[in-house]
């Protein structure tokens, strides 16, 4: 889901309590930022204020089991079950299908009130700009059926006038010729597209997953490497990590020999 968005771990709980567990859920860093309670607004109970993320609210959506926690921004936030414990809970993997079919769809919407994902939630909600829907997945999935009958409706309607303008033959070729072009192509409609474009990016993430993770390994070994070598240099020279950080530039080094005269012109 990288691909598609931005990841950010939010947690309202101290980051010397949550930064382990993020640790052991993202060992390759796939989320850009991680913050905690720390970055909440404080109050009776830690809220994260959406608005301090310098990113436009209209494309940001938040995901927790306490609708409590996007209080100030309802209309982006999305309420999922608490894990009871079951290591056969796949719920995530199913919100992550559904998250990125819905980022699709938005950036194909754009100009439109469906490209907002604040939007688009309170369109899935029946108008309701709260989180209160119980489960995001079965509402996209309505949303899907009455959107595709939509778009198919506006489809025929516009077949039907160019065969009212071409005459039959006009539009047969033309739907052929169509027909044709897109055989490979991603679907017209817009939430077919979506789901195309999603099953593309999993199966792409699929195969590239050992390529990518090992590239993300190797990265994470070269940054633990250059932390040794600098912490074995420290001991060495036996500064401190204060010494380090505020201890004057380095002088440059001393320049080489000069570079031999150019001959004189004639």
């Amino acid at each position: 889901m990288g691909q598609q968005a931005e990841l950010v771990i939010f947690s309202s709980d101290p980051g010397y309590i949550a930064e382990p567990i993020v640790r052991a859920l993202d060992p390759y860093q796939m989320a850009m930022y991680n913050l905690y309670r720390e970055h909440c607004h404080q109050g009776a109970t830690p809220v994260k204020d959406l608005s301090r993320l310098n990113r436009r609210e209209s494309a940001i959506l938040t995901v927790d089991v306490d609708p409590k926690k996007h209080a100030l921004q309802p209309q982006n936030g999305i309420v999922v079950p608490k894990w009871n414990g079951d290591p056969n809970d796949r719920y995530l993997y199913t919100l992550m299908d559904t998250l990125t079919e819905m980022l699709i769809f938005a950036q194909s919407q754009r100009g439109t009130p469906r490209g907002s994902l604040p939007e688009l939630l309170t369109e899935m909600r029946g108008g309701r700009r709260d989180d209160s829907t119980p489960d995001v997945v079965a509402t996209w999935t309505a949303f899907k059926q009455k959107a595709r009958a939509e778009y198919a409706a506006v489809e025929a309607q516009r077949a039907s006038e160019r065969q009212q303008k071409g005459g039959l033959a006009a539009w047969l070729t033309g739907a052929s010729i169509m027909s044709a072009q897109n055989a490979h192509a991603p679907p017209s409609n817009p939430i077919d597209r979506a789901e195309f474009l999603a099953r593309e990016d999993r199966a792409v993430w699929a195969r590239d997953r050992e390529k990518n993770l090992a590239a993300i390994r190797l990265q994470h070994k070269q940054q633990e490497q250059q932390i040794i070598a600098m912490t074995e240099n420290m001991k060495a020279e036996k500064k401190r990590l204060f010494d380090y950080m505020f201890a004057p530039p380095m002088a440059p080094a001393a320049a080489g020999a000069a570079p031999p005269a150019a001959p004189p012109s004639a």
